[in-house]
């Protein structure tokens, strides 16, 4: 009976020390996740002093060149691309009270398919990322702009729980760690040191993989009609607001589509600067301003498609 009881708690102690261990696994091993720790450490470091943000998800990654930016545009010195993959528009704003008070311009990114869909609330795996890297929730950004990203989840969750949810952070690791092995095509280092052109793809994919991922993010029938979600146009009416009564200007892009995935009609792309042009959040529409070449995938944007997409980004912020 006492062997059976050392054995319980020994193997108690045992899930116990993992979970405690999980925070510290979290920071160190490699993973999808260690762009989140690297933009949040940046954001900390008094020395970033940006004139220029932008934000946005893995095609922002790959497609805008904030170099560029700088080198075209006299009014800013210092601009940074803290696009990351996955990053959702609220995951964005989760960075907003970080920036610095030298940001003198926001640029937030959004494909416009998402643009007419309700925002869904953080996924709790995002949420649990910004947590284990030191992230504020105190920093309520929620609460300035009057909408629910799903925050409470983290207030109402114990750090044990926390833990536990995240076990599967060694999984992860395996996953980025086989996939650095078998993706030649990708320079997935950049994910954790590149703040101004964090492109990590070395070369397009095959035209048979190309062929499968049109076939899968192709809208199943023709759209040939741009309609914005009034609630998410309204949350960027919030953020312009948010960002006015700071003095830092706010504007969106719409990223470019590939021609390929043709049910995003031309009657589609042309409705969207259309829709969009009179509203009183500056929206800059580059959805039909890339080629199939640009593009080495079904949404990911070449070196080249990037330079191109950068310029189109810089003449709509010429004064």
């Amino acid at each position: 009976m006492k062997r059976f009881i050392f054995i319980q708690l020994m193997v108690g102690l045992g899930f116990l020390g993992a979970n405690l261990l999980t925070p510290w696994l979290y920071r160190q091993v490699p993973s999808d996740f260690k762009r989140t720790q690297f933009l949040i450490k940046k954001l900390k470091d008094p020395e970033l002093s940006p004139d220029v943000m932008v934000f946005g998800n893995s095609i922002g990654m790959s497609g805008i060149n904030a170099q560029i930016i700088v080198d075209s545009l006299d009014q800013y010195a210092r601009c940074y691309n803290f696009s990351s993959v996955g990053q959702s528009i609220y995951e964005s704003a989760l960075y907003y009270p970080m920036l610095p008070g030298s940001t003198k311009l926001v640029v937030q990114l959004i494909r416009a398919d998402l643009l007419a869909e309700s925002l869904p609330k953080l996924d709790q795996e995002e949420l649990r990322n910004f947590y284990f890297f030191g992230y504020d929730f105190g920093q309520a950004i929620d609460k300035s702009l009057e909408v629910d990203m799903g925050l409470d989840y983290i207030n109402n969750t114990s750090a044990l729980d926390l833990n536990y949810q995240s076990r599967t952070v060694i999984a992860n690791f395996l996953n980025n760690s086989i996939r650095n092995i078998m993706r030649k095509d990708l320079d997935l280092d950049r994910l954790n040191r590149e703040l101004l052109f964090p492109n990590v793809y070395k070369s397009p994919i095959s035209t048979k993989k190309m062929q499968q991922m049109i076939s899968l993010y192709n809208p199943k029938e023709p759209l040939n009609y741009f309609q914005p979600n009034e609630e998410t146009l309204q949350y960027f009416e919030k953020v312009q607001a948010y960002f006015d009564s700071r003095g830092i200007e706010f504007v969106v892009g719409i990223y470019p589509i590939n021609p390929n995935l043709n049910n995003f009609t031309e009657q589609y792309k042309a409705s969207i600067e259309q829709r969009l042009k009179d509203l009183k959040v500056p929206f800059f529409d580059f959805s039909n301003k890339l080629v199939m070449e640009d593009f080495i995938d079904h949404w990911h944007i070449s070196r080249t498609g990037a330079e191109k997409l950068t310029q189109h980004l810089v003449q709509r912020l010429k004064p």
